[in-house]
Order: structure tokens, then sequence, then C-alpha cells
């Protein structure tokens, strides 16, 4: 009787789980949008930005809004800081681009 018990709570503990982390996108996945969304916004734009250059430098999850706000940076050979560098893009759930902040603007 315990051991029944015992397996169903574990069953409904792995099914809480698994509903929990169910349709949210990874970061490394939110990552890989975001630079492949900056690629095409940059050709685009005709923009004199090398996409090795771009990197990641930032994330932060929004649950409330079910999005990742991944921060991107061109890398320079200056040490200073140069806000012209720095961009965001914001990737849904459903891995679109909702918003974006980026170089040309």
């Amino acid at each position: 009787m315990i051991r029944r018990s015992l397996r169903l709570i574990v069953i409904f503990l792995f099914l809480f789980l698994v509903g929990c982390s169910f349709g949210k996108i990874s970061l490394d996945h939110a990552e890989t949008v975001a630079i492949q969304f900056a690629e095409e916004y940059i050709d685009v734009n005709n923009l004199d930005i090398a996409i090795a250059d771009v990197k990641v430098f930032d994330a932060a999850r929004s649950d409330e809004e079910n999005k990742w706000d991944v921060y991107l940076e061109v890398d320079k050979d200056s040490n200073e800081f140069d806000l012209s560098t720095l961009g965001w893009i914001s990737v849904s759930d459903e891995e679109e681009v909702i918003e974006y902040y980026l170089w040309a603007e």
C-alpha cells in the first residue's frame, strides 16, 4: 500500500515538473534565435558589422511576459564602452522576435 502511494506521488511530481517547463524555450535556443535575427538584420540594413563580432553578453527571462530578453554587443578592438555597440532582442516562447533595438536605429 505504501509502495503504491509512493509510486503515485513520484508520478504526479514528475508530471508536475514536466508541465511547469512545457512551452518555455531554453536560454540557448533564445540566444540562437536572437543571433539569427541579428544576422538577418545586419544583412537587410547593409551594416558594416561582421556577424562573428556579435556576442551575447547577457539574457534575462520574463515569465510574466513569456519571453527572453537577449542582450547583444558588437565586439570592438578598443576597450572603451560605447552604447552604439549594444542591442537587445526579445524572443517569445513561440520562438518569435517580438521587439528589438539594434545598431542602426
